[in-house]
């Protein structure tokens, strides 16, 4: 069973709160901006997703280099939707099942699952309006430490 309640505030945000509940925490990694090595083998499409979106989220201020597995399962999980997306739509979400009726197609409601993980996925890097205002950026690049990019070298 997973973890229950909301997710714990991380140590930094207390602090800057003001929160006693920071200075009893110990052993919270302090994680700076960086950019994650595209991982090798990955889909075209998973691929041209990855170039994107690592740019993006960089400029965000939310990508560090232990980002990567997470982001390459947002970028396969695109590929899959989209895969699914384009079969549901040149073949339609119901079919005629074996006594001659319509019955959804299996497709379809993998695509609904997949749509609800990619929900997810995109939420987790703050890429949804309402997650964005629940996010902070990281302190390097918010400085002006670091330098926003335009392009995966």
């Amino acid at each position: 069973m997973g973890a229950r309640g909301p997710a714990k505030t991380p140590t930094r945000v207390l602090a800057r709160r003001g929160s006693w509940r920071a200075k009893i925490r110990s052993g919270e990694p302090e994680i700076q901006p960086g950019m994650p090595p595209k991982p090798k083998g990955m889909r075209q499409l998973a691929g041209e997703a990855w170039e994107y979106l690592s740019v993006m989220l960089y400029n965000m201020g939310v990508l560090t280099e232990a980002d990567g597995p997470s982001l390459q399962l947002v970028c396969e999980t695109y590929v899959e939707w989209y895969e699914l997306q384009k079969y549901v739509r040149n073949n339609g979400r119901t079919m005629r099942g074996e006594k001659g009726r319509r019955v959804v197609r299996p497709e379809y409601k993998m695509l609904s699952d997949v749509r609800k993980d990619l929900r997810l996925l995109l939420r987790e890097f703050g890429l949804s309006p309402s997650a964005r205002a629940s996010i902070k950026v990281l302190n390097a690049l918010s400085d002006g430490a670091a330098k926003p990019i335009e392009k995966v070298t």
